[in-house]
C-alpha cells in the first residue's frame, strides 16, 4: 500500500519539566495531548532523571514533540503558541517548572 510523504515539514521541539517525583510520565504525557492544539502529532518520552542537579523529591521529564499541519507550513508565531500552550497546561496540571526547551 502506497502512503504519499507529507506535503508540509515537520516540526520537532524538545521540553523537560522538574515535578515532584511521585507523578507519573503517564501523566505528564496526557497533559501534553490534552493541552496541544490538533498540530501536535506526537509525543516521545526520552529522558528521566533523578540525582544531585535536582532538589530532593523531584525528577526531570524530558519529551520530544512533534508539530505539523497537513494544510500549510507552519509559522514561528504558531509553533511558539503551540508549545506554550503544552508548556502553561503541564505547568497548571502538575505544579512542574519548564526546565528546558529546544
Amino acid at each position: 500500500m502506497f502512503i504519499p510523504l507529507p506535503r508540509y515539514p515537520k516540526v520537532k521541539r524538545d521540553v523537560a519539566f522538574t515535578v515532584d517525583a511521585g507523578i507519573p510520565a503517564e501523566h505528564l504525557e496526557r497533559t501534553i495531548r490534552e493541552s496541544a492544539t490538533e498540530l501536535l502529532r506526537s509525543v516521545e518520552l526520552f529522558d528521566i532523571y533523578e540525582g544531585e542537579q535536582l532538589p530532593g523529591g523531584k525528577k526531570s521529564v524530558a519529551f520530544a514533540l512533534e508539530f505539523m499541519s497537513l494544510e500549510r507550513t507552519l509559522t514561528d508565531v504558531e509553533i511558539e503558541a503551540a508549545v506554550g500552550r503544552v508548556v502553561a497546561g503541564v505547568e497548571k496540571a502538575h505544579g512542574a517548572v519548564l526546565r528546558s526547551m529546544r
